[in-house]
């Protein structure tokens, strides 16, 4: 009875090893999902609508999934604006460039408590920077 008992114990820690090993992958990829919505300012809501899916399937892919399905991995990859290898943990991301894209986004959300009024002329403010930004590339490339 007692070499049972120490068997029994035996397979029940290896599968608990294994079912550790087996979390710690899931929660690496959840983690890194999150990590990467963050950086790009992103709720789940908004991811979700990005890959026209629900705020559900989301929470579930940064919480208990191991990987979503294939077919919804190159939306996520595009909807984060990385490369499926960077998502997937097969290549690391830009630490530095997600950081700017995290003050970037910080700052844009701060608008949204500006009046109407105020949003408006920020928002004319860039597409006019962006025009000028055109015209100056489009002269330095010399197309008219």
């Amino acid at each position: 009875m007692i070499f049972k008992t120490r068997v029994i114990n035996e397979v029940l820690s290896s599968e608990v090893c294994l079912m550790r090993s087996k979390l710690k992958e899931e929660c690496e990829f959840g983690q890194r999902l999150k990590k990467l919505r963050q950086a790009r300012g992103l709720t789940q809501l908004e991811l979700a609508k990005l890959v026209r899916g629900t705020q559900k399937m989301i929470t579930h892919y940064e919480n208990r999934a191991k990987f979503p399905p294939v077919s919804v991995i190159p939306k996520l990859a595009k909807a984060l604006k990385v490369s499926t290898d960077e998502l997937l943990g097969l290549k690391p991301c830009k630490d530095e460039d997600l950081a700017e894209v995290k003050n970037l986004m910080r700052r844009f959300k701060s608008v949204e408590n500006l009046s109407l009024r105020d949003q408006r002329t920020i928002f004319s403010m860039i597409n006019s920077l962006k025009t000028k930004h055109a015209l100056k590339t489009q002269n330095k490339n010399g197309t008219n």
